[in-house]
């Protein structure tokens, strides 16, 4: 795949792009980047045009100094897509990008499809636990890859604990994209609990459940992630 850069309101956005004639938008989770999607290339069928975004604030996109909210990070990514010439697209996300692909699909435009794969948005977060907690949470981050910045992490981390940014119950019964919930059993970040839930809460969503899969099975079991896109994404 090709890396490239687009201007939005919050700064720049690097991604990376797979050619196809119909696009796919992958949104990663906190810490991570647009490479995590990257085992998926091989398996997907070549119809996609893989879009890895790294989120505002990861990877090789701009790191401003600004509130990290779901908001923000939901505009920048429609600034992006709008920008490219995108309308019709299905939103695939991970974890902290899942929960930003829950709130597009809520509040700023809706998807053909919407997968989520180990999503957060119905969990308590780390900052609510404690300080200590949160500090221990940010250095483990900050490990996880080399562009990680502390401040970004942390604000990310503080704006999430916020009870306005959680999903509410009567939010997901009003989804009405088409859902795929992908979800690994052995996740022990947000258990598969949380994929019932979503899937019990959003009218008529799809769960898939992988055995001894852990937070990220787009990494560990690409080909069956990919398999599940194949066969449920029909466009």
């Amino acid at each position: 795949m090709d890396r490239h850069s687009i201007t939005t309101s919050f700064g720049n956005l690097s991604y990376l792009e797979r050619p196809g004639s119909y696009p796919l938008v992958f949104l990663h989770g906190l810490g991570g980047s647009g490479n995590n999607w990257l085992r998926l290339d091989r398996f997907l069928d070549r119809k996609f045009r893989m879009i890895c975004f790294d989120l505002l604030g990861h990877g090789r996109s701009d790191k401003p100094r600004i509130e990290y909210t779901l908001e923000v990070q939901a505009s920048a990514i429609m600034d992006a897509l709008t920008k490219l010439g995108i309308e019709r697209f299905t939103l695939i996300g991970n974890s902290y990008g899942g929960w930003i692909s829950l709130y597009i699909t809520l509040k700023k435009k809706l998807p053909d499809y919407l997968v989520l794969v180990d999503s957060a948005g119905l969990n308590p977060t780390i900052a609510e636990r404690g300080k200590e907690d949160l500090d221990e949470f940010v250095k483990k981050v900050m490990s996880v890859e080399d562009g990680n910045d502390e401040y970004v992490i942390r604000n990310i981390s503080v704006n999430n604990s916020r009870d306005e940014w959680k999903m509410k119950d009567e939010d997901l019964r009003s989804i009405r994209a088409k859902t795929i919930i992908i979800w690994g059993t052995a996740d022990n970040i947000l258990s598969i609990e949380y994929g019932r839930r979503f899937h019990d809460l959003i009218p008529n969503s799809l769960l898939f459940e992988i055995p001894y899969a852990k937070h990220t099975p787009q990494i560990t079991h690409p080909q069956i992630v990919s398999r599940i896109i194949n066969e449920n994404v029909r466009i």
